[in-house]
Order: C-alpha cells, then structure tokens, then sequence
C-alpha cells in the first residue's frame, strides 16, 4: 500500500478578473467587476506565498485559469453557482475538471440535485464553499441540513467570512454521527454521499478577489506524487487541513476598497497624479514588488513622501487637509515600507489610517466650518466599505445561532451599554452607574461604553473611547458631548460579538451604538431617559428647536427593537413617537438603602437653628421648573420664619439663581453633593420638595424616600409613579397646591415623621435591586416575542396642561 510522502499547500478558493459579477449590490450599480488580478497575478502571488499548487476558482467559468493552465502546478478550477429549490444559491468549487466537464456540470448547476450526481458519477473533486453564507440572502438551516447529506467536503475556514461562521461549520462537520445523517436523511428523503456519510473532509482558502490576500488561508494536501494528479487525489482522499485565520469585516473591506480603487483608475486612466499612486501604494500594498522594480519604488517613495510637506497651495482643501493629517501617521508610514506583509498587519495599518484620517477630519470641520461640504461626500465614502461588509457579513448573524445552538454552544450573554452621560449628576449616569455595579455583584457581562476626557483606565467594565472632538451640549455648557472614533467604536463591538446593544441617549456615543447594532444585527434596546423634545423647548423658548428635538428623538428611538420608559407616564410619549405598545417596556431603578436610610441623620449637620429644614436635590437648571421653589420661599417665608430651605445641586441655571435669592438668607445653594456627603443630606433634612415636570423617572425622589423624607412632586412626569400618595408624600396637580401641601407639611412635624418612616420602608420594599435587575436582564437576553406586551394596564386618555409640543398633544391639552 502507498503512504502519502508529501504534504503540499494550496489557495483552494482565489479569484481573478474572470470574475466579472460582483456579490455586492452598490459594485453591481456601479458595474464594478468582481476583480481586476490577473491570473498570472494570482499565481505568483500564491507563490510568493508559499504555495505549492495554483488553482483559481472564479465564478461559473475556467477563462481565468486557463490563462496559466501551461504551469505543472496550475490546477483548473471553477466556482460553480447551483441553486436549491426556492432559488436558493449554493456555491460549489469544482476542481480538476475537463473542459467538457466543465461544459455539462454549467448544463447542470441550475438544479444541484443533478449536479451533484453528475460530479459523483464523474469522480471529479469539489467542495461546498462556505455552505453557511446566505450567497442571495436565502439559505435557512433546513437547506444547510440538506448540503450536509449532498457533500462529502466543506470549506470551514474561509477568509472573508467571520470567524463566528467558520467556526459554527467546522464544529457541525466534525460532530456529524452516522444517527444525525440517518434523522437527516429520512427528514429530507434524501439519501447522503458516501460510504460513511457522517466522515466529512475540510477544506480552506482566501476567498481573495484583490490580489491582496492570495495564500493567507490555504490547504495542506498530503499526496503521494507531486503532481496535480496527486493533489487532486488527496483531496478526493480527504487527506487536508485547512490552515490559516479567518478574516472577516477588515479583509472583506479591504478587498472592496482595492477593487474599487482600481476601478476608478481604470476609468481616469494611468495618468492619474501623485495622490492616486499614494492610494495605489495602499491599496495594493500587498501586491509584492519584483526585484528590478526595488530601487524604482525607492526614488518613488521619497517623491511621493515630498508631496506630503510641500507647501500648501490655496486651492486643494480637502487634499491639503487629508496631507496635513497624514503625513506623521505611523500607519500611512508603515505602508510604505519594503517587504510583504501579513494580513493582520495590513489589515491593521489600512484600518488604522482610514479612522484616523476620518476621526482628524471631523476635527478639522469643527475648527473650519467651510470644508463641512468636503467633508459630507469624503466621509461617506472612507466609511462606506466598512459599513457595507459589516451589515453583509453579520447578515448572517440568525443562522450562524441556529448553527450554535445545534452545537450546544453556551455563553454568558455579552451585553454592551452607550452612554454619552457618564461621570455626571443626572439620572442617565447614575443608572448607568447603579446598573455596571450590579451587572457586577450578578457576574453579568456588562460593559458600558463611553467617550470621556478623563482617563478612565482600570474602571471594571467600562471601555472609554477617547473624544476626537467635544462641544457643549446646547443649554448645558458644562455639560460636554463628546465624539469617539467612529470605525474604531465600531471594529470594537464587531471583535467583541455583543449579543445585545442597550443605547441611553441619542447623542454621539448612542447614536453610534445604534448604527453599530444595525449594521451587525445585534438587538437593541434604547432608553427614554430624557424628555429632550420638553427640554429643548424649555431651555431654547424656541418652538421650532423643540420640533427639531422631537424629529430626532422620533427618528433615533424608531430604530431601536424595544424602547424602555423609566415611567408609565412617558409610556404615551413613546407611543406617540409612533412605537407600537408591544415593543415598549419599563426600566425601574433602585436604591442603595446601604448608602440612602435615616440613619444617615446627623443632627447638626445643616449647622442652622431652624427646625423644619426643605431639600431639593438636582440640577439647577429652568426644566426642572425651580423658580417655583424661589415663589415657595416668597409664600411661605412671612408667615413661617422657622424654616430653610437647601438646594443641592449644580446646573447651567446656578449663577441665575444665586442673583435671584442672594437677598433670601434661608434660601441657601449649596452645590454639588456626592455620596455619603449627600446621603446625610437626605437624612439630615425633614421634608422634600421637588417641582420637576419634565423627569422621567426621578432618582432623587426615591434616594428621599429611602432616607426618610417624605416628598411633594407635581403631576407631570415620573416622579407621581414614585409614592404612594398620602402615605409616602403627595403629588400637586398645580403650583398653588404644591406649595399648600408643602406648608401643611411644615406645621405638622409628627404627620411628617410618620410619613418618613413609611417613606423609607417603602423604597427598600418597591425599588428591590435584585428584581429591577433582573427583569431588565432578561429583557436584554430573551428574543423580542410578535405580540408581546407589557405586564400592566395603560391608560391613554390621561390630559394635561402642558403644551409644548403638538406630537405630545396628550400631555399637552
């Protein structure tokens, strides 16, 4: 008996120009062909490589390799499109082939079922390439089960698809038992290929169609001879292993951008200046050099790098901006050096290059606001590669989960939160906050994303993208947004395989947290935890700045799969955003009765003599309706000189009203307070006062109660949901009543104690952490049900008399 004596390398899966109808639909549009390598091309680069064997497999035809078929190690080869019922596209690699062959399997590839019987009967070698990949958008998992009993070998390591996909098919292959082909076989009624159909052979390849990745994902072939015969052979033998990584967004993108680049040049013709041999060096960079060309590419290296610090001109623009940003990029730098580079490094520089070319460009538009029109048509098109391959990849996202589940794969969910509110005062931060720690103390794989200036390294599960670019949130200039790298954002949720996406604010951070949920499929949940339409009117006066609020919280939260309200109040908010009620939920929050409880008491913490001592805690800003406090002080003060009242908090309004009540010597602003600081605060004072109507939930209305306070709030918002009237504090249905519960209050110091002590038993019972978290947990993690609906009853009738804004007519009147 022969052993195999040899083992040999070969690309088993590579295009050239041959392949002239692009999967992509915009290439399609813009009749780009699928490649532009030519086949002598292909076959050096494979040998520079490492290759031993050559094969190119273009799509439907053998015009490519035909071209190098006169080379000893040249093996014919053809990707062959065959269709399953319900024109479900399959392709199959065909190797080896006669040209007659080649004529009767294309008779044949319109029905797979005759395809593969006549590849059979011919004995000629061929594969199923990449049986997962959705190639028209149309495999399901029952089509996959059918591949499975039609093929005795599969690609399980593709270069361009995700590794999640070469993963889910290699696992299926090599768990097949001859039980599951049985259960296959009788389900589908068809009987499986081979004499021990549950044995599979594997097979790999680079998929490449640019020239830049030939060989990086190949086959080892042990033969006997070393000739094509006797590769051919051990292949049919099953005598392989695949070899290499899976490349995914970058590889597939990269490609897209070569191909597109050679295109355009293509069509402007050779003669296209310094700039395009600059983008000719990147996106063909890997495409090696032959030798006499070294010291050509030397001189032309220095002539191109002194474009870079030529002085500017005053009519390029954007082309001196682009020179500026990158003519000290180490990434740009790096891509001129001699020598072939592996993927991951190229990929890496390339990648690195396009974020911070894109990332210094919206720095530059911010500082000269007239390349902003440069920057819309540059923009799109730097991003467009990465976001096209990022949505077709991960398209396939559904049945890659079918394949695990198959599998018995088991994970702990990972779930990603964006924020652009972090480190701040308001209720977005510190649920943010409340929710990491308990996704902590719960060993939940929760990671908050944020864009800050501060460094936040070493803070447990939070990723800070620094900010490219901030600028003052309008109405609140101390309180900063901030711009994270986009690509860089989105190459970090791709590696990290998120199976949810939870976005709190439609700023920045959020928005790019939503685009990155889309374009991968991951399901997203979006939290209203702000009235921006109410806000923006309030803080503006302008009518038409409320309108624009509303049009982007509208258009932000419609994209998100479930919206969770803080409240049931601004449940018909989100209604009338047009979001159907099955999709909407509530996220409650709790409270920290370790850190907020009355025996944070401290009697001479206040250090003042008056008995009945008011708090309001929260930002001092016009939206949170705290003039109304200064008119309580007017009413109350003649009549009642043995109170104070304290506000506790910071905001852009602070400075407006410390004019307002710098003659009001029991009206004290005391600013910011912070944890235990704040949490005696609470419990030092007797009663809380909080005139906010614009709140959607309302954390210092809980933190009070926990502390021992009862509270007043006013019927607008989120706050009413929080007590239980008449037992835990009181809800005003106007300005005049609130400030009579206030005072009635005040002259009844026992009513007040009894209240607090029920005020503070009710908050540890309601807002439980264990609870709150863990419905929101499951929420996150279990699939969004057709006809779902949320466990309460809703009243839509409800009317009100705030008119702000005329979508939100029911609350407005």
């Amino acid at each position: 008996m022969n052993h195999p004596t040899h083992t040999v390398k070969i690309d088993l899966h590579c295009h050239s120009w041959a392949s002239d109808r692009p999967s992509l639909w915009l290439m399609q549009r813009l009749g780009c062909p699928e490649s532009f390598t030519t086949p002598e091309q292909v076959r050096e680069f494979a040998m520079l490589r490492g290759m031993d064997f050559v094969t190119i497999t273009d799509h439907n035809t053998i015009a490519g390799v035909k071209e190098i078929a006169h080379y000893p190690n040249v093996i014919t080869g053809d990707e062959v499109t065959a269709y399953l019922p319900g024109e479900v596209k399959v392709h199959v690699v065909c190797l080896g082939m006669t040209e007659e062959q080649h004529k009767t399997i294309h008779q044949r590839r319109a029905n797979i079922f005759d395809l593969v019987k006549y590849l059979n009967e011919q004995d000629i070698v061929h594969y199923c390439a990449h049986p997962l990949h959705k190639v028209n958008g149309r495999m399901t998992w029952e089509q996959f089960e059918i591949l499975l009993l039609l093929f005795k070998r599969f690609e399980v390591l593709n270069g361009t698809r995700l590794r999640r996909l070469n993963q889910a098919v290699a696992g299926i292959v090599a768990n097949l038992t001859p039980q599951e082909i049985e259960r296959l076989s009788k389900k589908h009624g068809i009987e499986p290929v081979g004499v021990r159909p549950w044995e599979k052979y594997v097979t790999a390849g680079s998929d490449d169609h640019s020239g830049l990745f030939v060989g990086t994902c190949y086959t080892l072939v042990e033969t006997e001879a070393l000739t094509k015969e006797g590769v051919l052979d051990g292949i049919r033998k099953g005598r392989t292993r695949p070899c290499g990584e899976s490349g995914g967004v970058l590889t597939l993108a990269h490609q897209v951008n070569s191909i597109a680049y050679q295109y355009y040049r293509s069509q402007i013709g050779p003669d296209s200046g310094e700039l395009f041999h600059i983008l000719g060096r990147i996106f063909e960079r890997n495409r090696p050099l032959k030798i006499p060309s070294r010291l050509r590419f030397r001189k032309g290296i220095k002539k191109f790098l002194k474009y870079f610090w030529r002085p500017k001109g005053t009519n390029l623009n954007l082309i001196e901006e682009i020179r500026d940003i990158i003519r000290d990029n180490k990434a740009f730098r790096s891509l001129f050096e001699e020598g072939l580079m592996t993927r991951d490094e190229y990929n890496a520089n390339v990648f690195n290059l396009s974020s911070d070319v894109l990332d210094q460009m919206i720095v530059r538009v911010c500082e000269k606001p007239h390349l902003l029109h440069y920057f819309i048509l540059f923009a799109p098109t730097l991003l467009a590669s990465y976001m096209m391959v990022c949505r077709h990849l991960h398209g396939e996202r559904d049945i890659i989960e079918q394949a695990e589940r198959y599998l018995g794969v088991q994970h702990e969910p990972k779930i990603a939160w964006f924020t652009d509110s972090f480190l701040n005062m308001d209720g977005v931060s510190k649920t943010c906050q409340m929710f990491l720690e308990a996704a902590r103390k719960e060993n939940k794989n929760l990671t908050l994303v944020v864009s800050h200036e501060k460094n936040l390294e070493g803070m447990a599960g939070v990723i800070n993208f620094p900010p490219v670019r901030q600028f003052p949130t309008p109405g609140y200039d101390k309180i900063p947004l901030f711009i994270p790298s986009i690509l860089k954002v989105l190459r970090f949720v791709e590696e990290n395989q998120f199976d949810a996406v939870v976005v709190s604010t439609p700023g920045p951070v959020g928005l790019i947290g939503l685009i990155c949920a889309k374009l991968m499929h991951i399901p997203v949940q979006g939290i209203y935890h702000t009235d921006l339409p109410r806000i923006a009117l309030q803080v503006s006066g302008d009518p038409m700045f409320g309108e624009l609020a509303l049009i982007l919280t509208r258009m932000f939260y419609r994209q998100v799969d479930r919206v969770l309200s803080p409240s049931k109040w601004y449940l018909e908010d989100i209604l009338n955003l047009g979001i159907p009620l099955e999709r909407t939920g509530i996220l409650e929050r709790w409270i920290d009765t370790s850190m907020f409880n009355p025996g944070r008491r401290k009697e001479n913490y206040w250090n003042t003599p008056y008995p009945c001592k008011l708090l309001y805690v929260g930002r001092i800003s016009t939206d949170k309706n705290i003039d109304l406090l200064i008119d309580l002080y007017h009413e109350l003060a003649s009549r009642h000189p043995d109170f104070v009242l304290h506000c506790v908090g910071d905001g852009p309004y602070l400075a407006e009203m410390r004019r307002k009540t710098s003659h009001l010597s029991r009206f004290v602003l005391t600013g910011a307070k912070f944890k235990q600081d704040l949490a005696a605060a609470y419990a030092s004072s007797d009663l809380f006062v909080y005139p906010g109507l614009l709140d959607t939930f309302g954390n210092v209305v809980v933190e009070a109660q926990a502390s021992g306070l009862p509270c007043v709030v006013m019927n607008e918002g989120g706050p009413q949901e929080l007590i239980r009237p008449g037992e835990t504090g009181y809800v005003a249905r106007s300005n005049a009543e609130f400030i009579e519960i206030v005072e009635r209050l005040m002259t009844d110091p026992a009513r007040r104690r009894e209240m607090g002590q029920m005020a503070a038993a009710y908050a540890a019972e309601r807002f439980s952490e264990k609870r709150i978290f863990t419905e929101f947990w499951e929420s996150l993690t279990t699939p969004l049900s057709p006809g779902s609906r949320p466990g309460f009853q809703f009243d839509l009738g409800r009317n009100h008399d705030m008119g702000v804004i005329p979508l939100f007519s029911s609350h407005g009147g």
